[in-house]
C-alpha cells in the first residue's frame, strides 16, 4: 500500500476523531459552540502541520480537503456537527479552512518552498482563534466593521502572536529568512487584514494576505 494513501486514512481517522470528541465535550459539559469551534479550528490547523511530512505529492491533500469541505457541507445541510455549525451569526470560516489549506501545500509544493504553507496555516490556527479568545476576555475597547464587532485587545493579541510565530519559525526552525523590519511589516500587514475581515472570511483573508506580505517582502 502506498505510504501516501496509509497517511491519507490515518489523517482522516485523526479528524474524525476530534470531530467526534468536540462533540462529546459540547453535549457533555454544555460547552458554547464558539470555544468548540476554537477548539476545532486550532486542532485541525496543528493536524494540518504534518502534511508535507506525511504527502509526498499534492494530490493526496486536495483530496482529503475536499473529502472534509463536502462532510463539512452535508453536516451543515442535516443539521449535525453542532460543535462547528451551530453559531448565529453568519460565517463561512469552516468552509473556507480545507480549501486554504489545500491551496497553500499546492502553491508551497510548486514554490518549493514550505514557509508559504507553515506560516499561513499557523497564523490561522494559532493567531486568529487567540485574538477572538482574547477579544472577548478583555474587548472592552471595541470598533465595528461591517456591522461586526473587533476589539484592540484582540487585534493586539493576533499581532504578539503573529510576530511569535515569525521569530520562531525564523530563528529557531530557520523557515522564514525575513529581517525583524520585514517581520514587523508582515504583522502588520496580516493584523489590519483580520481587523477587517468578517462573516469568517479570514480564513481566507489572513492567508491571503499572509502569502502576499512573505511574497512581497522575499522580493
Amino acid at each position: 500500500m502506498s505510504i501516501n494513501i496509509l497517511n491519507t486514512g490515518i489523517t482522516s481517522m485523526m479528524f474524525i476523531a476530534l470531530f467526534s470528541a468536540t462533540e462529546f465535550l459540547k453535549h457533555k459539559f454544555k460547552l458554547p459552540v464558539e470555544l468548540t469551534r476554537k477548539l476545532v479550528h486550532f486542532s485541525t490547523g496543528i493536524i494540518a502541520m504534518t502534511f508535507p511530512f506525511l504527502f509526498t505529492h499534492y494530490i493526496y491533500v486536495v483530496s482529503l480537503c475536499l473529502s472534509f469541505l463536502c462532510l463539512l457541507y452535508m453536516t451543515k445541510k442535516h443539521g449535525l456537527l453542532a460543535s462547528i455549525h451551530n453559531v448565529e451569526r453568519k460565517t463561512l470560516g469552516s468552509t473556507m479552512f480545507p480549501i486554504v489549506v489545500a491551496f497553500c501545500f499546492m502553491l508551497s509544493y510548486f514554490k518549493n518552498d514550505w514557509s508559504y504553507y507553515y506560516l499561513p496555516i499557523l497564523i490561522l490556527a494559532i493567531s486568529d482563534p487567540l485574538a477572538s479568545l482574547i477579544g472577548k476576555k478583555f474587548g472592552n475597547a471595541s470598533f465595528r466593521i461591517f456591522g461586526q464587532k473587533k476589539t484592540f485587545a484582540g487585534s493586539f493579541a493576533f499581532f504578539n502572536s503573529t510576530m511569535a510565530i515569525l521569530i520562531t519559525t525564523h530563528f529557531i526552525v530557520g523557515l522564514t529568512p525575513i529581517s525583524i523590519v520585514g517581520m514587523i511589516v508582515f504583522a502588520l500587514i496580516v493584523t489590519a487584514t483580520e481587523a477587517f475581515s468578517v462573516f469568517g472570511l479570514d480564513n481566507l483573508t489572513i492567508p491571503i494576505s499572509s502569502i502576499s506580505s512573505l511574497a512581497l517582502i522575499q522580493f
